[in-house]
């Protein structure tokens, strides 16, 4: 998901429904089904496009959680499902001093594990380039 237009980009960890006991109580309370839902973890808001690459930079959002000490945690959301635009390619951003991807990082762990920021790949496909001119 991107920033333009409302939207954010985010990392999907699960789609789930909720159970049959809450929707129940739901409708006790006449409040709609939301359907299916997403847990979500936020990334920064897009910020300028880096002059060379025109792509955009973005890193893990976090917040401060009060009496947590000094700890900080990911933003975190549920959202409705469809609220979802599609997917997008994000590439690990590398400093001047990293010449490469540590080995231990993998396609399956490196949103998890990369310490630094990424960036969003709008050359990927035609539409991700389109919805990001």
């Amino acid at each position: 998901m991107c920033e333009l237009l409302g939207l954010r980009i985010a990392h999907l960890r699960v789609i789930f429904e909720l159970p049959d006991k809450v929707l129940a109580r739901l409708e006790a309370l006449h409040i709609e089904d939301p359907g299916k839902l997403a847990f979500v973890q936020w990334f920064t808001r897009l910020g300028r496009r880096d002059v060379d690459s025109a792509m955009f930079k973005v890193s893990r959002e976090t917040q401060y959680i009060p009496g947590q000490g000094s700890d900080t945690q990911r933003r975190v959301s549920v959202i409705e499902a469809s609220d979802i635009r599609r997917s997008c390619h994000l590439i690990p951003r590398l400093d001047r001093d990293t010449t490469s991807i540590p080995r231990h990082l993998t396609s399956d762990n490196i949103l998890e594990e990369w310490e630094g920021e990424f960036w969003v790949n709008h050359w990927v496909d035609k539409p991700m380039y389109r919805s990001l001119l």
